[in-house]
């Protein structure tokens, strides 16, 4: 899937950065879903249909071709991380940074427009630190109160589960 994190130096603003990168959606024929904008951070998700979409309706029953758009913006000492991942359309919802989506042709695609069209402006300086933070790790060993032998923490579900008992403790 398309998706990198990049840093831009020199960038004061996240309020501005924001609001044009939201326009970008629309000005690529999307919808912005959410768009929660802040002069500390940024989140913005949209997406952006094919032209092909209102054809398929007409010719055979529709199709759905599109993508999603996920940017993330965090105020930085050296500018703003920026943090973008470009999800096909089917896959769009279920979409957490991070998580792994296989791509497509129409993710690929947007990647392309997207990224020439934010790179005219701004300098992306790719990037290993992260945005958001990367999953807590397990809590402590916990014994089961049924057997007393050691459960096994499921992250999943945020349990403990018992696997000698065959339940959640």
């Amino acid at each position: 899937m398309p998706e990198g994190t990049y840093l831009i130096r020199g960038v004061k603003d996240v309020e501005a950065l924001g609001r044009w990168l939201e326009s970008l959606i629309r000005h690529n024929g999307g919808r912005t879903e959410l768009a929660a904008i802040s002069k500390e951070e940024a989140r913005i998700r949209g997406i952006i249909m094919r032209g092909d979409l209102a054809r398929s309706f007409l010719f055979g029953g529709p199709v759905v071709r599109g993508a999603g758009v996920d940017m993330h913006l965090v105020k930085h000492e050296e500018g703003v991380l920026f943090h973008i991942a470009v999800v096909p359309y089917y896959a769009f919802s279920a979409y957490t940074e991070g998580t792994p989506i296989y791509d497509n042709e129409d993710s690929n695609y947007f990647w392309g427009v997207f990224m020439n069209q934010i790179q005219t402006y701004y300098k992306l300086e790719p990037t290993t630190e992260r945005i958001t933070p990367g999953a807590p790790p397990p809590p402590q060993p916990v014994k089961c109160p049924y057997c007393g032998r050691d459960a096994t923490y499921i992250p999943q579900y945020g349990r403990y589960y018992c696997y000698h008992c065959r339940r959640y403790v």
